[in-house]
């Protein structure tokens, strides 16, 4: 399973632990499902139709129509570009049907330096 932080949060994290420049945290993360997961330095490709909408990190579920989901991106909620975090799906992709609920359970997404 491939994950990590994206190079540009990466640099400000760096920045801030050198007090080069003051940090500031997503005020609420959101989880975003992506069709093709990205890297750290790509987006990648994030799910559209249905009733989609991300979803703030530990409460809610997505519903959507019908992709294969490989993976996660968090974002920050002030500004919806602001790309913070990428990790494919344990495994393989999993098909979401339209109606389905997708959701992880308490401690199934992990993040770590």
């Amino acid at each position: 399973m491939a994950s990590g932080v994206v190079q540009t949060e990466a640099k400000a994290l760096l920045e801030a632990s050198m007090g080069v420049t003051p940090y500031t945290a997503a005020a609420t993360p959101k989880v975003a499902l992506m069709t093709a997961t990205g890297n750290g330095s790509s987006g990648g490709t994030e799910v559209t139709g249905g009733s989609y909408a991300r979803v703030a990190l530990g409460a809610g579920s997505a519903t959507t129509a019908v992709p294969s989901v490989t993976g996660i991106a968090i974002f920050d909620t002030t500004t919806s570009t602001r790309r913070l975090w990428w990790g494919d799906l344990t495994g393989t992709s999993k098909v979401v049907g339209a109606g389905d609920t997708l959701s992880f359970a308490i401690g199934a997404i992990t993040i770590s330096l």
